[in-house]
């Protein structure tokens, strides 16, 4: 409690030296200088994602074309985008330890993944622990050998896409049909296992929800009733754009600081 409602201390003050400093002219042209090259990159980002997204150029944001709805779910398509990237980092590492765990290089890249399969060290039992198959459910080298490549593929894909983030990359993510298997060759991800894997992960969608929601408790705040209504007026989505069903205890206990160390309000003094 001391923690996050702590006794309030003294102001801090600067010392001669640090006023002295920060009244320099050549301190002041310096900050001035850092505000406006931000000030220009924040605008320069904006402006593409605008134009990215195919809105008029108006620079004046109240006669854009755009409502605050649209643009909340542009950040929710890119912030889920960009979430993707982190995913794609911890595929691409257990990839590497089911392949070739000795790797230093980029294993996502073809030669490089090449080269580690060549070894003959894949690890059947990690990719197993991921997938629920593995080696022994193969019938031969070569089929085994494919569902690598597979994986390889889909990890490559998606990073690329989403690190060059554009406004159509969370559809073509979901349109990646076949991979690239040996020297020009080309493979469908329905000749693999991994078409069963995820239509079994679908098929068990609902119970994992379910399970999400029993968690989180959430029947403690909402009626069974209101859940079936809510459920049956909006579609799943893989990403949301609205707040949890509750708030954090550390979101809670980080509003009690700031009531703490209020100053505005004498209520909270």
């Amino acid at each position: 409690m001391e923690h996050y409602f702590p006794v309030k201390s003294s102001k801090r003050r600067n010392s001669t030296a640090e006023i002295k400093y920060y009244l320099q002219t050549d301190t002041i042209k310096c900050c001035l200088h850092h505000q406006i090259i931000n000030a220009v990159r924040g605008l320069a980002l904006r402006e593409g994602k605008f134009n990215l997204h195919g809105f008029d150029d108006k620079l004046i944001p109240n006669e854009r074309n755009v409502s605050s709805s649209i643009l909340n779910e542009l950040k929710t398509s890119e912030g889920f985008v960009l979430n993707m990237l982190g995913g794609c980092a911890f595929a691409a590492n257990c990839l590497r330890n089911i392949v070739d765990a000795t790797q230093r290089s980029d294993l996502l890249g073809f030669r490089c993944f090449e080269v580690s399969l060549k070894k003959g060290k894949s690890n059947s039992d990690l990719f197993a622990l991921f997938f629920g198959f593995g080696r022994e459910d193969m019938d031969d080298d070569s089929e085994w050998e494919k569902h690598l490549y597979a994986a390889r593929y889909s990890v490559s894909e998606i990073r690329n896409r989403v690190a060059h983030y554009h406004k159509s990359a969370i559809e073509n993510i979901y349109n990646i049909t076949d991979f690239k298997y040996r020297e020009n060759s080309m493979c469908s991800y329905t000749d693999t296992k991994f078409t069963t894997a995820l239509q079994n992960e679908i098929y068990n969608t609902p119970k994992a929800l379910s399970l999400q929601l029993m968690t989180g408790k959430v029947l403690e705040y909402y009626p069974k009733e209101k859940l079936v209504s809510f459920f049956q007026k909006y579609k799943f989505s893989l990403y949301r754009s609205v707040v949890p069903f509750a708030p954090g205890f550390k979101n809670i206990m980080r509003t009690g600081v700031n009531y703490q160390n209020a100053t505005q309000n004498s209520l909270f003094l």
